[in-house]
């Protein structure tokens, strides 16, 4: 065998072999393509997720001022209560005590 016909067989091989590396490079990158586009699918997923949960969030912080305002709208009209319940009281208590202080003059009944 010549050095040409050796040269030629060996660079026959090498292009075989550069051609099966090739193929398996081209199917390692298709499926590290599947693989990116399964994960931006996840990602998407996840984004829609997230967006979700920020309606949910600012619900919930819609729903945390409302019972905030209603709390204080509560303690307002409690506190209103309050002082008119201690007003009635106090003319209740006065009114007693005159009536009392009447039933003591007069003798018992009025």
């Amino acid at each position: 065998m010549t050095i040409a016909a050796l040269s030629k067989r060996m660079d026959n091989r090498f292009r075989r072999a550069e051609k099966r590396t090739n193929a398996r490079f081209d199917a390692v990158d298709a499926r590290f393509d599947a693989v990116d586009a399964r994960f931006d699918a996840v990602d998407a997923r996840f984004d829609a997720v997230d967006a979700r949960f920020d309606a949910v969030d600012a619900r919930f912080a819609r729903m945390e001022r409302q019972l905030e305002s209603l709390g204080d709208k509560l303690d307002r009209m409690s506190n209103r209560l309050d002082t008119t319940f201690l007003h009635q009281q106090k003319t209740l208590d006065e009114h007693e005590h005159r009536l009392r202080d009447l039933e003591a003059t007069r003798g018992g009944s009025i």
